[in-house]
């Protein structure tokens, strides 16, 4: 099963799914006979500008994102009075109340009242807190290093720098001239004068950790073969802390993206600035090794983004178009020697995302290292299955299975003008063709019954995809739901909401009923078949 952990619902969240979400959907799928939970990347984001929302495209992939951490599990919470006085103020539910009620996320509101009960809970702690929590305080802080040390001193000079500013703050950009590399003099003062400040981000970045950590030991304890399925963007925002405390690993003035292809025809620019791969090899891998690391502790398998950067990565100059790219290659055998290494050594299974322009090459060596590969449905209209392969209808890229099959897609892009009158109709007759394709596979045949997704339907297919011979199968909540609205449309950010809408239901909601039930013990036997 896979989720977009933020667009989880439930009763006690604020606004936003969080960890203890994650530990309800694994309680509740576990008994259903489901073996993981895949989520989206949980990496740290931007701290004063929240609404720089997208997992793909975070602060940094060394650490996690405070956002998610149930405050009231925190274990500072139940002896802090001044937070429960926060929380139980009248004006506190009522922000609650909408922020839950909200169809999508309200990244800056969350951020807002959850940091103002996080800064009480630090007082708790550096006041009361008990000698055992401050030994493990400062234990991550050593183990840490350097690395958390320029995540949280970026994380307080960009809180700093917004409380400065009447605009947003979107990064080390913004930050005041002197200030924008980790290594200068300024940022050395700063750190001198505001250790306290630095202390408080590390407490977040501790107590999130913490979290996430029991999440895979209930997962395991639930009787879960893998447990939690995290995810590793292909970069980090080159806003952010991430390349800001750079030295030399990233190539500063190139971007990643996709060429031009049929689906896109401008090619993609992702705005992540990509590894050098000869500076990668000089210096041994240690960047790309605790990349890796810092993103297996967390689950029982990792989902690697965009995983043919393995062999080759599209460079674009930075201020040029996708079309104006070139392919950089990397030591392939290197790359996959160390992510299986790692793989033993964390036991973490990997999956690639192997969606794109993959040569017989690539897939072989993907076979060779015991790589997972991606087998996407909804993009496919011939059988087409492979035992090492993650088989799903759909994805967070893709449409939603009932907005695929009522062309939702097709019609949002003629409302933005991507397409014209002509084009328009020549991709509603060609979804039209697709989705014949995938009729056939079940033996029915496009009559006015299936014109329209119904639950039956939706099974049928769902099941039809999971008795293939793929190692791993997996459904997305809102396929379930009939949701029509998608997670994200690739290649927008003006017109949709990306990465911000939620769940119709609770995950409460959803389980209790007996048809949900019946789907998920469906599929369980005939996956053990």
């Amino acid at each position: 099963m896979h989720t977009q952990l933020y667009s989880l619902r439930s009763e006690t969240n604020w606004g936003i799914g969080d960890l203890s979400d994650l530990c309800e959907l694994i309680s509740q799928a576990s008994s259903l006979g489901a073996n993981f939970i895949g989520i989206n990347p949980i990496h740290s984001s931007f701290p004063a500008n929240p609404n720089y929302a997208s997992p793909y495209s975070s602060s940094s992939r060394y650490f996690l994102n405070f956002l998610y951490l149930d405050i009231t599990e925190v274990p500072e919470y139940p002896c802090c009075e001044k937070a429960k006085e926060l929380v139980e103020s009248r004006k506190f539910k009522d922000a609650l109340s909408r922020l839950k009620n909200h169809p999508f996320v309200q990244y800056d509101e969350v951020a807002q009242i959850k940091l103002i009960v996080l800064r009480a809970l630090f007082e708790q702690f550096q006041t009361s807190g008990s000698l055992d929590r401050k030994r493990a305080f400062q234990y991550f802080i050593k183990s840490g290093g350097q690395r958390l040390r320029q995540q949280v001193t970026f994380d307080a000079l960009h809180w700093t720098t917004q409380q400065s500013r009447c605009q947003d703050v979107t990064g080390w950009y913004d930050f005041p001239e002197t200030m924008r590399q980790y290594h200068s003099s300024d940022v050395e003062h700063f750190q001198e004068q505001n250790e306290l400040e630095l202390s408080f981000w590390s407490y977040l970045l501790w107590c999130v950790e913490e979290q996430f950590t029991q999440v895979q030991c209930i997962a395991r304890q639930s009787g879960m073969s893998i447990g939690v399925m995290t995810d590793l963007a292909v970069g980090a925002s080159r806003r952010g802390a991430e390349r800001w405390a750079d030295e030399g690993t990233l190539c500063r003035q190139m971007n990643l993206g996709t060429p031009p292809d049929d689906q896109y025809p401008l090619g993609q620019n992702w705005g992540v600035a990509p590894f050098n791969p000869l500076v990668l090899k000089t210096r041994c891998y240690e960047d790309f090794i605790a990349l890796l690391r810092a993103n297996m502790r967390f689950g029982g398998a990792l989902r690697i983004d965009h995983a043919l950067s393995l062999f080759r990565q599209w460079f674009i100059p930075r201020n040029y178009e996708a079309k104006n790219g070139i392919y950089v290659y990397s030591d392939a055998e290197d790359m996959l020697s160390i992510l299986a290494l790692e793989s033993h050594r964390q036991q973490c299974t990997i999956l690639g995302e192997d969606i794109g322009d993959i040569t017989a090459d690539m897939r072989a060596k993907f076979d060779e290292f015991g790589l997972y590969g991606y087998r996407v449905w909804l993009g496919e209209t011939t059988e087409n299955s492979a035992r090492l392969s993650l088989s799903v209808l759909s994805t967070h890229d893709t449409p939603t299975l009932s907005g695929f099959w009522h062309g939702k897609d097709i019609d949002f892009y003629k409302k933005i003008a991507k397409y014209s009158t002509s084009e328009y109709r020549l991709c509603k007759a060609k979804r039209e063709q697709h989705k014949q394709s995938l009729l056939s596979q079940i033996s029915l045949q496009m009559t006015p019954k299936y014109k329209r997704m119904s639950q039956k339907l939706m099974t049928q297919l769902h099941l039809h995809v999971a008795s293939k011979e793929s190692a791993l199968f997996s459904f997305q909540l809102e396929d379930w739901l009939g949701m029509e609205t998608p997670v994200n449309i690739p290649s927008t950010s003006h017109h949709y909401s990306n990465w911000r809408r939620k769940l119709v239901e609770t995950t409460q909601n959803v389980f209790n009923t007996e048809e949900f039930r019946m789907f998920c013990h469906e599929l369980s036997s005939i996956r053990e078949q």
